[in-house]
Parts: structure tokens; C-alpha cells; sequence
């Protein structure tokens, strides 16, 4: 992080210590977060899409802020090409601040601590990593004459495509193509006719740009991308809409970005459709996302990335549907989702993959979702993403505070990412499969806890 941050979040970091013990005797009253005590839930929603509840615990005189939540996961995973694993850690733990500088100025931080994904699993060590990320610093600006406008500044996730917590402890498809932190600035407006845009302009990373085909295309603020939305009626629901595009991934989300999540290297565009119909009981969802052509390749004898549009030029569509059932006095929230990759056997994210710098990563700041296949019967060499994804699970609020959920995914590989003739099957000593693959699943099922103050 630069070096004329630091003041900035030495004093945010002091706001968050200080804030529960100026603000204890506003405990009960649960005050509003800054943002929400002066813009509608809508536009509260439409400027900071990504971040969790943000109901504030603790508030003074609506001038600070300040909310915690907590997600601990047990995880037990099951493959057919080495030993099943259990795990359990804590997924996330994170601390929120809204800050009002001036009646139309607000800072916001979220300061995050906890496990990192690695083949879309939790570790099994329980080892939490004992740092904290500044993982959200900006500052919104909104003014009451043109209250459906807003402008932001700072590091913290974007609007692109559409998703609700980047700390999820199993990651859609959709999402690790689609989550992406970047230093940005944004400005957005959101209309009463239900039309929303939203423009942004995000900081490249130079010295990450080297690993990518477009160097130049890596200094400064050179990258924009467009989200447009639309909001109506359908058969007395609600019927969202929003289309995302933005210019380059390779310095988005990929090799060159300020926080690689991916191996993208090739200077392409990506686009992400996300429609859904709701109800006050059921949600059904669409969403379809497309890198622009190639955004992988592998260097040639002359040192440049060459596509690779059968394995490196990524789409994936996912199909959802949730609903509200009741059994008794309880309350169940039920989901299915099913997905499907295209062309992406040869996109990684995550830990355990080759050597990140020849991919087209960065070993300091690479910060990987999964989940990735293994091309041998090693797990050490990941071979990319899965072409299909089935995840089933269940929420029970347990009390105000508390979630349960309980989830089970299957992801199933690629076939050519597994060549199994003449290869000697697991646990015998003669016998050899004589097919050419063999389709490699992973079989997960986590329970998890999430506290909210």
C-alpha cells in the first residue's frame, strides 16, 4: 500500500479501537450508519453493493458508526483422486466504520482478518492468517440537492456483476470471475424510473502489468468500466436487471491488476448479465458473464503470451432459485444453483498452482478464490477452474445475530484436464484405465456460523 496512506489508516484503525467505548452508552439505540441516515436504502444499496449488512451497532450522535460479524466454518470435502479432508477455522472476521467528515462527506473502512481459500476449501490446518487487510477505505460524497447522485474514491469492491459478501466460505463461479478490489474512483446515479448507471475509472498496478501482454496499458488510471440497471414490475414482483462491463481484466481482476484474483494476461474486455425475479418468499435468478475473447496465453520463444482460445477465453452461466419455507414456527431459506464453464480450463485462481510469475500472477498479491482441478493425481498442480458446479444448501437464523447454513457442492472437471491412460487406478497394483480421462469431481459439505452485531 502507498506510503501516503498509512496517516489515513493509522487514523481510521484509532477511530475503530476508540468508537465501542465513546459510543456504549448509544448501545441500545443501534443508530443508523452514516450512509443510510442520509440516503434512501435503494441508493444506500445501489453505492455499496458488495458490503454486508451494515446496520450499525454502535453510534454516536449519527457522526460515527461502527458494526463486527463473524463467520466461523466446518468444512469436509471428498475426492476421488487423493484423501478426503476436514476443516474448521474461521472464515472471517471483520470491522466496519462509517465515519461522517462533512453533511455530505463520509470515510468508510472494513478491516478484515481470517482463512484463505485454497481449492475452494477452508484450510485444514486451521491456521488463520494473523494480518489484517484494509480491505475497504473510500469516501462517498452526496449531495442533498441531487440526492440520487453519489461519487467514491478510494480501495474497496466494485460494482461489476453481483454478489453479497466476498468473504462467501464456498465461492460461485460467478463470483471468483466476477469479485475484483480495486483503488477506483466511481460515480453513479440511480433514477425514479428504476434506470441506474454507475462509472468508474480504476488504478492498474505497473509492476503487475510486466505479466501481462499490455505493459503500457498499466499506468495509472487508465482502465474505465459501466454498469447500467433497471428496476420494475413483473407479475407483482420485482424484476432486477444489470448489465457489467469493463475494459481490460487482465488489469481488472487478473495478472495485472492491483489485487490479482486471476491469470489473466491479454488485454481483453469482459461482460456480466444478472437478472433476477423476487418475491417477499423466492428469488430466481440469471446471470451470464464473458471475457471479450482470450484473456489467457502462455509465452512463446519470444517472451509474449499466446492465446489460448480453447482453454483461456472464459464464460460461465449460472441458474439460481431460493425460497422462504416454513415449518412450523421455523423459517428455512432454501437455494439450488447450477453452473457451467466454457473455454475456462486453463483459468486459475487460488494457492498451490504453478509457479504464479509464468502464469501470469503475482506470488505477494495474489488473492485467489478457487476452486481449480488437479491435471495429475497430485492436488499440487492445479489445472483450473471446474465446468460445472451444483451447490444445495440451507439458512436458519438462530436469533438475531445468528446464521446457520448448511451447504453442499459438487464440481466436476473438465476433460481435458485429467489424462488417465495407462495410469494405474487408486488402490490396486496391476489394473490401468484404458480411457483417455476419467471425469474428476470434489464433493464438499459446510456447516457455518455468522454472528452480526
Amino acid at each position: 500500500m502507498k506510503l501516503y496512506l498509512k496517516p489515513v489508516i493509522a487514523a481510521t484503525l484509532l477511530s475503530l479501537v476508540t468508537t465501542p467505548a465513546l459510543a456504549y452508552k448509544d448501545k441500545k439505540s443501534k443508530g443508523a450508519p452514516t450512509d443510510s441516515a442520509r440516503v434512501s436504502a435503494s441508493m444506500d444499496e445501489l453505492m455499496n453493493p458488495m458490503a454486508p449488512k451494515r446496520d450499525a451497532y454502535f453510534s454516536i450522535k449519527d457522526k460515527i458508526s461502527f458494526n463486527f460479524d463473524l463467520t466461523a466454518a466446518a468444512q469436509y470435502s471428498a475426492d476421488w483422486y487423493y484423501d478426503n479432508t476436514a476443516a474448521a477455522s474461521i472464515r472471517a472476521a471483520r470491522i466496519y466504520s462509517d465515519l461522517s467528515i462533512q453533511p455530505n462527506l463520509d470515510l468508510h473502512t472494513q478491516v478484515y482478518i481470517g482463512s484463505t481459500l485454497s481449492f475452494n476449501r477452508i484450510p485444514n490446518d486451521g491456521v488463520i492468517d494473523p494480518q489484517f487487510y484494509v480491505d475497504e477505505l473510500y469516501l462517498t460524497y452526496h449531495n442533498k440537492t441531487n440526492p440520487n447522485m453519489y461519487a467514491k474514491f478510494g480501495i474497496g469492491y466494485g460494482p461489476f456483476g453481483t454478489y453479497k459478501d466476498p468473504y462467501e466460505v464456498t465461492f460461485s463461479l460467478n463470483q471468483a470471475f466476477v469479485q475484483a478490489q480495486a483503488n477506483r474512483l466511481e460515480l453513479g446515479a440511480k433514477y425514479d424510473n428504476g434506470l441506474s448507471l454507475q462509472l468508474f475509472q480504476y488504478q492498474t498496478n505497473t509492476i503487475h502489468g510486466a505479466q501481462t501482454n499490455d505493459p503500457e496499458g498499466a499506468q495509472g488510471w487508465n482502465q474505465p468500466g459501466i454498469v447500467v440497471g433497471y428496476d420494475t414490475k413483473l407479475f407483482g414482483k420485482a424484476l432486477k436487471t444489470k448489465l457489467s462491463f469493463v475494459q481490460n481484466v487482465s488489469f481488472f481482476n487478473g495478472a495485472g491488476a492491483q489485487y490479482s484474483y486471476l491469470n489473466f494476461n491479454l488485454p481483453v474486455g469482459a461482460y456480466d448479465f444478472d437478472v433476477s425475479l423476487e418475491s417477499s418468499l423466492s428469488k430466481l435468478s440469471l446471470s451470464y458473464y464473458k471475457t471479450d475473447g482470450t484473456a489467457f496465453g502462455r509465452k512463446d520463444s519470444n517472451d509474449n503470451f499466446v492465446g489460448l482460445p480453447d482453454t483461456g477465453r472464459p464464460s460461465v452461466i449460472s441458474l439460481g432459485y431460493s425460497r422462504l419455507l416454513n415449518f412450523g414456527i421455523k423459517d428455512f431459506d432454501v437455494y439450488i444453483n447450477a453452473e457451467k464453464t466454457l473455454h475456462a480450463s486453463e483459468i486459475k485462481s487460488g494457492y498451490g498452482v504453478e509457479s504464479l510469475a509464468s502464469s501470469g500472477g503475482s506470488d505477494n498479491n495474489y488473492r485467489g478464490l478457487g476452486p481449480e482441478f488437479s491435471d495429475t493425481l497430485s492436488p499440487s498442480d492445479a489445472a483450473g477452474f471446474p465446468e460445472y458446479q451444483l451447490s444445495a444448501g440451507l439458512k436458519y437464523a438462530l436469533n438475531k445475530e445468528t446464521t446457520f447454513a448448511l451447504d453442499y457442492t459438487l464440481m466436476l472437471a473438465y476433460k481435458s484436464q485429467v489424462d488417465m491412460d495407462g495410469q494405474a487406478i487408486p488402490g490396486t497394483d496391476s489394473d490401468t484405465y484404458s480411457y483417455s480421462y476419467l471425469r474428476m469431481s470434489q464433493n464438499q459439505i459446510t456447516a457455518s456460523v455468522k454472528y452480526e452485531l
